[in-house]
């Protein structure tokens, strides 16, 4: 399953942020400083090529100097750290190096192939940390947004809306609070910190428990560990992590293990605070996403999880699998949404003696448990896939959505709204006359909408309410044909009569012997279609800000 976000990058994008006090990373003791063995000494290293590392460094100035606008005297320690919360993390660091050892080509050359297919190297648009609002003129504060990673480029969504969606669970949400909408820097960044390594914790978590007798080995599973891919470039033509190629960041790559929660969030604390995580136009998504496939147990063990092991986390276009996003939100690289595992062809006749599985059968992965995080698609709407109860009630109020190709996120905003929309389907009682008896419109809850590479200039925030008339579902109903017509057609429009016609057209519609026109609002967005796989005959309330189509 290719899900992924499509999208495109504005190209003139100033790197700046605000003059808010932060502290340099020139408190840091430098990394050249230390006395670790240099990172030409590594196992991988040795396997490089010269010529081919001078070619990688040409070709990737011809495409930087295609898409990436950002002024070259930006000063990328400067963002190290965006924020003063994090403390002094020169101890850590010391440690990192200490303990981190030095990754093999075998196993980064798996790792690469696992995730950037036959090409070896990751796309450009993959080249990014994770920070946030403000960044430069196209991404001003907005009051309310300040939460909401930036992504730079198409393709990285699905990482981006999982890691977001971990980060409103720190903002409020895991505590059963409000949502705390407008973060201080602090905030934000314990929260980035926090969700980072909640997400490899629980990745290493899960690689534990699946631990399963074997003869040659004790049968004591191992100890629960997150691992974390961390930078050396001591000895490399740069100190500055951001300026290595992909194979110089691949030859000082250090895997550390922790062996506690509490470990883990001092590890990505100082790999935050060094900047190796949060630099625009540096690898930290590529960094984190090397750290999951080690938190998981490596390339072959999270290949063991998938539908197919000859799939790839990364699909065409380079967007992230269904198989990527599910290991962010369940530990777990599986390629399904759907509860527990499927068997196909599995009669009689496919099951040896001992009842296993036969030749002929095939299995599909899907959830095994509840999720913190839940899960919804507009291929659900479409009836082409089917996602769980694992996914669809998940033990927080949080949704990574996926929708025309793109992933994105929602969540409930407050108290009354976290304890309403986790509730089930709604049947909201009627008086003897009609009339809704329902005074208190306990049913009614409101939801936020974070989209990390639209420029959102504004809050989303919807309210969810019963739709007398049944919504949208019940108006087309659950014919497949149907609802694949909507699909071809590209928009779906309510009519004054409480039918729906498809159009193509801009303007106006045919309404019985009439014509009527319409107006923007009148659009049903694929995210309220996506909205109804959860909450059937609801209505959404836009609040007047211009519905995403």
């Amino acid at each position: 399953s290719g899900f992924g976000g499509g999208g495109g990058r504005s190209r003139d994008i100033q790197d700046s942020y605000s003059s808010a006090p932060r502290q340099h990373l020139s408190s840091v003791p430098s990394l050249s400083k230390t006395t670790q063995p240099s990172h030409q000494g590594s196992p991988y290293s040795r396997s490089l090529n010269a010529s081919s590392q001078s070619t990688q460094r040409n070709e990737e100035a011809l495409v930087m100097d295609d898409v990436d606008d950002v002024d070259d005297d930006f000063d990328e320690d400067s963002v190290g750290e965006s924020g003063g919360a994090l403390g002094n993390a020169a101890n850590i660091t010391r440690k990192l190096m200490e303990q981190g050892q030095y990754m093999s080509h075998n196993e980064i050359s798996g790792i690469s192939k696992l995730l950037w297919r036959e090409k070896g190297q990751p796309p450009l648009s993959y080249r990014q940390g994770f920070f946030f609002r403000p960044f430069g003129r196209e991404y001003p504060e907005v009051r309310n947004l300040s939460y909401g990673l930036i992504q730079l480029a198409g393709g990285p969504c699905g990482v981006f809306a999982a890691v977001q969606a971990y980060i409103l669970l720190q903002l409020g949400l895991a505590d059963r609070k409000d949502l705390n909408q407008d973060p201080s820097r602090d905030e934000i960044q314990d929260a980035l910190v926090n969700a980072l390594a909640e997400i490899l914790w629980n990745v290493g978590s899960k690689t534990s428990t699946a631990f399963s007798y074997h003869p040659s080995r004790s049968s004591s599973p191992p100890p629960r560990a997150a691992m974390l891919a961390i930078p050396n470039p001591n000895g490399s033509r740069s100190t500055h992590v951001v300026d290595l190629s992909y194979d110089e960041l691949c030859n000082s790559l250090r895997k550390v293990e922790a062996r506690s929660e509490i470990e883990t969030r001092g590890f990505v604390r100082a790999a935050v605070q060094e900047g190796w995580l949060t630099a625009p136009k540096g690898w930290g998504l590529v960094l984190f996403m090397i750290s999951l496939i080690l938190s998981a147990g490596g390339e072959a063990q999270v290949r063991e999880h998938m539908d197919s092991e000859s799939k790839y986390l990364l699909g065409d276009h380079d967007y992230c699998t269904q198989d990527l996003v599910n290991l962010i939100l369940t530990g777990r690289a599986t390629t399904n949404t759907f509860d527990g595992d499927k068997e196909l062809g599995s009669d009689s006749s496919s099951h040896n003696a001992g009842g296993g599985r036969g030749q002929s059968s095939l299995l599909l992965k899907g959830i095994s448990s509840p999720c913190k995080v839940g899960f919804l698609a507009l291929n659900e709407w479409y009836l082409d896939i089917v996602v769980g109860s694992f996914f669809k009630n998940p033990l927080f109020p949080v949704w990574v959505v996926f929708s025309e190709s793109h992933f994105t996120v929602f969540a409930a905003c407050d108290k009354k709204s976290y304890k309403r929309c986790l509730a089930g389907a709604w049947s909201r009682p009627l008086g003897i006359n009609g009339t809704d008896v329902d005074t208190e419109d306990r049913r009614r809850f409101d939801l936020i909408y974070y989209d990390s590479l639209a420029k959102q200039s504004e809050q989303i925030l919807w309210t969810i309410d019963n739709d007398p008339d049944g919504g949208l579902t019940k108006l087309v109903g659950n014919d497949a044909k149907k609802r694949s017509e909507v699909a071809k057609s590209g928009m779906v429009v309510r009519s004054q009569r409480n039918e729906m016609n498809v159009q193509r057209n801009v303007g106006s519609v045919m309404v019985g012997n009439g014509k009527w026109n319409y107006s923007s609002q009148d659009y049903v967005s694929p995210l309220e279609l996506v909205i109804e796989t959860r909450w059937p005959g609801c209505s959404v309330n836009w609040h007047g800000v211009e519905k995403i189509l």
